[in-house]
């Protein structure tokens, strides 16, 4: 779907592209964090007849989209799964949302404080909220703050999405994408030797999905050319990945 604003007619996104990224065993786990107890959380939502809410807050990079995909990834075999961002919530209208998920089924809400003191987007958010409730599904949610920390317009909202627990998300350190990036690269076959590794981390923005991004552009282009990843390959290349992804600010 192109252009802003919201027309009679319009759709919601197509269904999320879950790839096997998006799955709870690539999860990396900062150490000395309570991220795993977000991480068994949310498997818990994924396993079948489960129902109730998860609220995750962090910051950019803590791996709240994962998590979300992760959960709707693992559900999908056994119930209807819906997933929406609502960073572009300026191009629908909060009434798409009526009649959008069946019964049952598992929705992740990402970014929902993009729509915080919207109340036509409150309204709806909530309205979907309890029909899952009361059909046992899941509603699981991402913002980069606690239900509390966001300027809801309506209180009844904030309440409910702290209903299933609330669970604070740590970034990676730079140890962490470190290991998250050579265990992307094996499970494509690739060998991504540390300081191979370390040298891409020194010249790219060092969010973990610029990162992948960029080691995902590498991978193909070392494929073309039928050669390892090296250092002097990446010297070589990382121009065109820079202009492939640009670094987020």
């Amino acid at each position: 779907m192109s252009g802003a604003g919201s027309r009679a007619g319009e759709q919601l996104p197509l269904p999320v592209q879950l790839t096997d990224e998006d799955a709870f065993e690539n999860f990396h786990l900062p150490v000395e964090s309570d991220n795993g107890v977000a991480l068994a959380a949310a498997q818990a939502l994924a396993r079948p007849g489960a129902r109730g809410t998860l609220f995750l807050a962090g910051p950019t990079g803590s791996g709240k989209s994962h998590l979300l995909k992760a959960l709707c990834r693992e559900s999908r075999a056994h119930r209807p799964i819906r997933y929406l961002c609502l960073a572009d919530a300026a191009r629908w209208a909060p009434a798409l949302l009526d009649g959008w998920a069946p019964p049952g089924a598992v929705v992740a809400v990402d970014a929902i404080d993009h729509i915080a003191g919207q109340r036509d987007w409150e309204r709806a958010l909530l309205a979907l909220f309890h029909e899952l409730q009361d059909s046992g599904g899941v509603f699981a949610a991402a913002a980069d703050a606690a239900p509390s920390g966001c300027a809801w317009a309506l209180a009844d909202l904030g309440s409910r999405l702290g209903w299933g627990g609330v669970y604070g998300l740590t970034p990676l350190d730079d140890e962490g994408k470190l290991r998250a990036l050579q265990a992307r690269a094996a499970r494509r076959g690739l060998i991504l030797a540390e300081p191979v590794a370390r040298y891409l981390m020194a010249r790219e923005a060092r969010h973990p999905a610029h990162l992948f991004a960029v080691l995902d552009t590498l991978d193909r282009e070392a494929l073309a050319a039928q050669r390892r990843l090296t250092i002097p390959l990446l010297r070589a290349l990382l121009g065109e990945a820079d202009r492939t992804h640009p670094n987020p600010n």
